[in-house]
Parts: structure tokens; sequence; C-alpha cells
């Protein structure tokens, strides 16, 4: 989508401003969705074009954005696309709803395009075919840069519509990639698509992680010689260090409140988890022995932190809460583990293995330890996974392919495929590391 609107990068995005998120038109009317009509099949929903005047100046670009809804919804795993439908009926003003719910269609998206100066006008609406009324209706003004946002935002507000919760459309995935033959830190859609640089410092940097309100992210960095911890606005300005202590600073997490941030410090000798304040001062030290301690992760809660340490012999779960008091192993077993993440739902906990033949694998397990699935299979290393913001789905990084590139699957390991499209699979000439997926 190179050189249209939608496929722009938006690096300078502009603030998109919603004028009406309340359903637009008096004739609209509360429609109450029973959800559990689908239970035995997804919702089928047909989007057309978007009518687009002349002056927009785009070519194709009401088909651009039906691609865009048709694509966010069938990756949300709720709905179905209808197919070979009259395109110019689904347009019309006059929709024949009692014909399209006879075709199986349970509802429609459509809307219109304009512009004024420049900014986009875009108006979206969503029609129920059983009930034959419109079942919101918004409108969003935004730049350029920023247009293919507001398409996903009302991907998501169609999520939300049917279930009651927000969807992901919105949601971005960062992570550390050399697509220039140098390790930088790249911010990117959800879809794969809108890839953007986040720090252009010619040095090693690792190990980026989003910020509870998904506007910024924390990282290490080794310009200064030092494994040091930054903060850095998504766009990449406003960089600056968190913690600089001596030795390692490193494997950094927020808490879902914001109010403290797990860390790995080697200050005292070896690695050990501490937590400080938002603004990098340390509030206490959470592990205290011989051993190696890393990569933490909060529970929703804000009250425990998974993490992995080899005190046993090798790198294991274990589980602490934020004071340090009741560590405790989670799953007995003499397999190396790393890269633990709390759900954001607080069931699971995703984490990898290391297999016997030197694969490594994606697995969850419950937060008792005492039961484990494997997600992932095969003599590859699949590893780094992340969760979506829903607890749906899981970024990984798998090398399945002959390079570490990035994956999505279902949280059960089903569905798996890789983020970026067919299209995009090759702007990445090397490898990709450590992805989280934004809040």
């Amino acid at each position: 989508m190179k050189g249209n609107a939608l496929g722009r990068k938006s690096f300078w995005a502009l603030v998109i401003l919603i004028l009406a998120a309340a359903p637009l038109g008096a004739e609209n009317k509360d429609v109450i969705i029973d959800i559990s009509r689908f239970d035995s099949h997804k919702i089928n929903v047909a989007v057309a074009p978007f009518a687009a005047w002349e002056e927009i100046g785009e070519d194709n670009l009401g088909v651009q954005i039906a691609a865009i809804i048709k694509n966010d919804l069938n990756l949300s795993g709720y709905f179905t696309i209808a197919e070979g439908l009259d395109e110019q009926k689904l347009q019309s003003s006059n929709l024949d709803f009692s014909e399209l719910s006879r075709q199986g269609v349970d509802a429609v998206v459509k809307g219109t395009i304009t512009r004024k100066d420049d900014l986009f006008i875009l108006e979206c609406y969503l029609y129920d075919t059983a009930s034959k009324v419109r079942i919101t209706g918004v409108r969003y003004k935004a730049s350029q840069a920023i247009l293919r946002k507001s398409v996903h935002d009302f991907s998501d507000e169609i999520v939300f519509q049917y279930t009651g919760r927000k969807g992901i459309a919105h949601s971005k995935i960062c992570f550390v990639g050399d697509l220039k033959g140098q390790r930088e830190i790249y911010v990117v859609d959800y879809d794969g698509y809108d890839l953007n640089a986040v720090t252009k410092e010619k040095a090693l940097v690792l190990l980026p992680k989003w910020t509870p309100d998904g506007k910024k992210i924390i990282y290490t960095s080794y310009k200064d010689g030092n494994p040091d911890l930054y903060i850095i606005n998504e766009n990449g300005s406003g960089c600056k260090m968190l913690s600089g202590l001596q030795g390692l600073n490193s494997m950094a997490r927020f808490s879902p409140d914001g109010k403290s941030l797990a860390i790995i410090l080697s200050k005292d000798g070896n690695p050990e988890l501490y937590v400080l304040s938002p603004a990098g001062e340390i509030v206490r030290r959470v592990t205290n022995s011989k051993s190696i301690d890393s990569t933490p992760s909060w529970s929703p809660s804000n009250r425990d932190i998974v993490f992995i340490s080899d005190r046993t012999g090798i790198p294991q779960l274990f589980v602490t809460d934020s004071e340090g008091v009741n560590v405790r192993r989670l799953i007995f077993s003499n397999i190396y583990t790393d890269s633990p993440e709390w759900s954001p739902t607080g069931e699971r906990i995703v984490y990898v293995s290391k297999m016997q033949r030197g694969e490594f694998n994606i697995f969850t397990t419950d937060v008792s330890g005492n039961y484990q699935q494997q997600l992932t299979s095969g003599t590859k290393r699949n590893e780094n996974p992340s969760w979506s913001p829903d607890g749906r789905f899981l970024v990984l990084v798998s090398n399945r392919n002959g390079k570490s590139q990035l994956f999505v699957m279902n949280n059960d390991g089903s569905n798996q495929r890789p983020l970026f499209p067919g299209e995009l699979a090759d702007q990445f000439k090397g490898e990709i590391y450590t992805p989280c997926w934004s809040p």
C-alpha cells in the first residue's frame, strides 16, 4: 500500500479527533444483540467499499478502508467475511436487509470518506440485518498519517458492539530488528502494517517493553558502554535514562498500574530482582540469593511477579510477591525454562522450554503450576512470547523458515501465521528479537 494514504508511515502522527462517539443520526435505535445466537458459527459480516468523493485525491481509498476492516474482523476471530455480494447494492442507501439475511449475512459495514483541507472525515456505520436497524455510527476526523488508526478504531468498535470487550485492532507490537544491518527498536501495527523505527542509536538495544498506557517504551541500551535502562516515546522522541547503575539495568517491566517497575540489577554482583519507582529510584530489593534471576513479569493484580531463577541448578519458573516474601517454585521439572509473561486475564503464564532435542517451544501453565499446555512444536526455536491485550493471542519469534521472524497464534497454539503479510514479509533482511504486544 506504499504511496497511498493508508500505507504511508505515521512516524509523526497527529492527534485523532473523534467528533462523535455516539451513534450518528436521529433514526438510530438501541439494539440488544444476543451473541449467543452465534454460538454455532462466527458472525458473518459484509463490508462495502466506502464511498469516496473525488476530492479525496487517493485512488481506491474506499476499497482500502473496507479491506482493512475485513482484515481486522477476520483476525479478531469473532467474524467471517461475506464475499461474492453485489457491492453496488451494499453501497446503496436502501439496503435489502431481508435478502442479505437470507444469504446468511448477519451484519453490514459501510461508510463514506471525504476530505476537508488536510483532514479526512470518515463516517462508519454498522447495521444488523435481522433487526434492520443501524447498531452504531461513528465519525472520525483524522490526518492522513493516522487515517489507518481511525479505521482500526472502528473495527474495535464493531468488536465491542458484539462482545462488550474492546478489540485489539488499535494495538501495536514493538521489537528489536536489524532492518538495515543494525539492531534498532521498531513499532508495527498488530496486523504487520505501518512499520516505524523508534531508535536510531547504532548501538546494541535490548528487550523493549511498553508502558501501561501504551505511549512509551522502556529498553536497555549500550550506547554509553553500560547496559542502562531508557524510556522513549513511541515516535522516538523524548528519550531519557531511567536507571544507569553500574552493571545490568535490564529486563525491566512496569506493573499494570504503572506505579512500580520490576528490573534486574547487578550493581552488587550477581543479577537480582528489584522494584523501582516509575522515576527509576530503587524502592526495594526483592530477591537475595547467589543465583541468577531474570525476566520478571507482573500479575494483573500488581501483587505478584513471575521470574526465572537458576537457584535449583537450572533456570526455572518462580513466583514471588512484590515484597520478596513467599518465593515459590512454580513448575517442578528438569527442563530449561525462560521468558515468562503473565496473561492480561491472570489465569495463565506463558513461557519457553528447551526440549530434549535442543529445540525451544512455547508452553502455558496455570498459576498453580499444575497444568501445562504445549503451544508450538518442531525442531526449531520458538521464543519470546507476548500476550495480546485481550489475552486471546500471542506474538512470538520463530526461525522455522530459516531466520528469526515474528509469528502470531491463538492462545491455544492454533492458527500460527507470520505477522507480516506477504507483501511486507521481505522488509526485514536480518533477524528479529523480543516482541512485546502493547496494552
